[in-house]
């Protein structure tokens, strides 16, 4: 037996999602679903190593959203000439890793849990639609990364506990809201918000914090500039999956605006990166222009979306990953332009 049919109202569904058993064997992942039933099949081949399995898991390649705005800050610190409380910093920076990471992690569960995320989409890390790791596998892991970022986080609280705490309970909502009950944040149009704070402003503000015990006020222009830069990666990720959504009942902004206004969305995301760019350039130093060097590949990226009659067009496959590969060279960018001002000063 290859392929099973589950009725929605079974108690057997919960089960076989989270576990990918039934009746004793394992490797059970959910193809479809149709007329209140879901469709089963059976992976019988073997997966690969249990490194490659959790690196796939983790998408360690999307931590750069995490790492860069964060290197990027504490570049800005050694510019700012501030001093650097370094076992404070170093186990912060970690956590925010780890906040990441369960994020990744949890929101790979609710999308299958869902039905959103399945072998057919191009969403999600694609880890429990293989069968090469359980549902419930994964949230464990999610909320044990979670718990761990918590305990390497107390250090900053020893330093500054009153406006940590803003900082830590913003993120804690994030991360467990964005896509796990009982908010499910990026189901209801207001993901675009949270990653804008998490990878923006939120996360530019804590690392200022842990590193020099203070928020410096052009950290928080930082975070505006790596925070719309993160919300071009989760838009295009978002129109890639504006049909998908809508059938399995999900908002997010680009499904309520369409191909066409997301596509003008993401051009005002970008529109506004470098407006943050430029302030931050004018504060500190014009070396911070350096993302600039990145334009032409924007423009590329806008121009074959703006070009799309659908968000199903296969020229748009690409667009997240474009999206990811833009924030990583901009990121990248920064941190040289701020590197050269720390040198030069």
């Amino acid at each position: 037996m290859d392929q099973l049919r589950i009725p929605k109202s079974s108690g057997e569904l919960d089960v076989l999602l989270l576990t990918g058993e039934y009746q004793n064997t394992a490797g059970w992942v959910a193809l479809s679903e149709h007329n209140q039933e879901v469709f089963f099949t059976q992976v019988k081949s073997d997966p690969p190593s249990w490194l490659y399995r959790w690196f796939k898991a983790l998408r360690a390649i999307s931590l750069t959203a995490t790492i860069m705005p964060a290197i990027a800050t504490v570049f800005l610190c050694l510019v700012l000439d501030a001093h650097i409380q370094w076992w404070v910093l170093v186990p912060a920076l970690i956590a925010m890793v780890l906040l990441q990471i369960s994020v990744n992690l949890l929101n790979d569960v609710e999308d299958y849990l869902k039905l959103i995320d399945l072998p057919d989409t191009l969403g999600g890390s694609g880890v429990i639609q293989s069968a090469w790791l359980t549902t419930k596998q994964i949230r464990n892991a999610g909320w044990g990364c979670f718990v761990l970022a918590g305990l390497l986080a107390l250090p900053v609280f020893v330093v500054a506990p009153s406006i940590i705490l803003l900082c830590a309970l913003l993120a804690g909502i994030g991360v467990i809201g964005y896509s796990s009950k009982p908010f499910g944040f990026k189901y209801k149009a207001l993901g675009d918000v949270w990653v804008f704070l998490l990878c923006g402003p939120v996360l530019t503000a804590g690392v200022s914090l842990a590193a020099t015990g203070v928020i410096q006020p052009a950290s928080l222009l930082l975070g505006c500039f790596f925070g719309l830069l993160a919300g071009t990666i989760l838009n295009a990720n978002n129109i890639n999956d504006i049909n998908v959504d809508k059938k399995a009942g999900a908002i997010t902004i680009a499904g309520k605006l369409g191909l066409k206004n997301a596509s003008v969305l993401q051009l005002l995301y970008y529109v506004g990166a470098f407006g943050a760019l430029l302030m931050v350039a004018t504060l500190i130093h014009l070396s911070l222009l350096l993302p600039l060097l990145a334009l032409p590949l924007v423009i590329k990226h806008l121009k074959v979306l703006f070009l799309a009659q659908s968000s199903e067009d296969p020229n748009l496959n690409e667009i997240r990953f474009d999206a990811a590969k833009m924030h990583l060279l901009m990121s990248v960018l920064m941190c040289i332009g701020l590197l050269l001002t720390w040198g030069w000063f």
